[in-house]
């Protein structure tokens, strides 16, 4: 984020799925803006400052895994891996709003070993993003809508139907400078409703069509220290952070079928969450981001993530 009066593009971040990790992927690449000793990465390849964009177009390729195990007595459980591609569009309206629109594809498959069951689905997801900032605050809203393709097992019986889900973040994330460190508190949630239509297996057995809702709302902090890699062709920023999350799900129609986003296996209720990775960003705006976390702290359940993610503005 930026911490003058222009407003920086953050497409990728604002638009990712939330049930995993904070917007990490940003950090990096506005770290050249939020330390203004580091103001000459924009511009090391022109001897002339060019005037600042208006329109932001972006791509982010991605990819990770995800694996939960809930000893609180229920028994819920899953492992899975997702492959993601989004492009967008952002325009700047004024020095601090920043308005856009994305498109994406995305991939998952997972098994939930307490029902005996697995899922996959991939589908194409629309959506848009906003974003204000107020000197070192920032806010950003988002709001997409996927279309669903399932292919679903619980035992012998298995069978495929569709479904569609929207899904809404919202976060608030300040930007201080301490000793060298840029600390970014925030408070942030993350909201999916998904409603899947009936199906009839493999053997005859007919599903009704069934809805579901999830989400986590998250109070923490992050810390990042940029390091200028040699030569000045990237700067690499390792970050660590800590979140105290609410987890709540709603399932009216008891479905036991593992559809649905897999924070939507894990109990209702408070835990604590540390994140770690390593982000860069190169000289015309490339970045890459590769972070781990774990959530369920204190909790009767523990999720593990890691991801991977490139980007590309152009």
């Amino acid at each position: 984020m930026s911490t003058g009066s222009q407003l920086s593009l953050d497409g990728p971040a604002v638009v990712s799925e939330r049930f995993a990790a904070e917007p990490q992927s940003e950090i990096e690449r506005q770290t050249d803006e939020a330390f203004s000793e580091l103001g000459y990465a924009k511009r090391a390849y022109s001897r002339v400052v060019l005037p600042a964009p208006v329109w932001f177009p972006w791509i982010d390729i991605g990819g990770g895994g995800v694996k939960v195990n809930d000893g609180s007595g229920v028994g819920n459980d899953g492992k899975g891996n997702q492959t993601k591609f989004t492009a967008g569009l952002g325009r700047l309206i004024t020095p601090d709003v920043l308005v856009g629109m994305m498109a994406g594809y995305e991939r998952f498959k997972y098994d939930v070993a307490a029902v005996g069951g697995s899922a996959k689905y991939d589908g194409e997801t629309v959506g848009g993003y906003f974003v204000k900032v107020f000197g070192n605050t920032r806010f950003d809203a988002a709001l997409g809508w996927t279309n669903l393709k399932y292919g679903s097992a619980v035992g012998a019986d298995s069978g495929s139907f569709t479904g569609s889900r929207w899904r809404m973040t919202t976060e608030l994330t300040g930007n201080y400078l301490f000793n060298g460190f840029l600390i970014r508190p925030s408070a942030s949630a993350f909201v999916v409703w998904e409603h899947d239509n009936a199906w009839t297996d493999n053997v005859g057995n007919l599903t009704p069509d069934s809805n579901l809702s999830a989400g986590r709302t998250a109070l923490g902090a992050l810390a990042t220290r940029p390091i200028i890699a040699s030569g000045g062709w990237w700067i690499i920023t390792p970050y660590a952070g800590v979140y105290a999350d609410w987890v709540f799900k709603h399932n009216p129609d008891n479905n036991l079928v593992p559809a649905g986003p897999p924070i939507a296996v894990i109990n209702d209720g408070w835990a604590g969450r540390v994140t770690a990775g390593l982000t860069g960003q190169g000289r015309m705006g490339t970045w890459f981001a590769f972070g781990g976390e774990l959530g369920g702290l204190g909790a009767g359940y523990k999720i593990w993530m890691a991801n991977l993610r490139v980007g590309v503005p152009f």
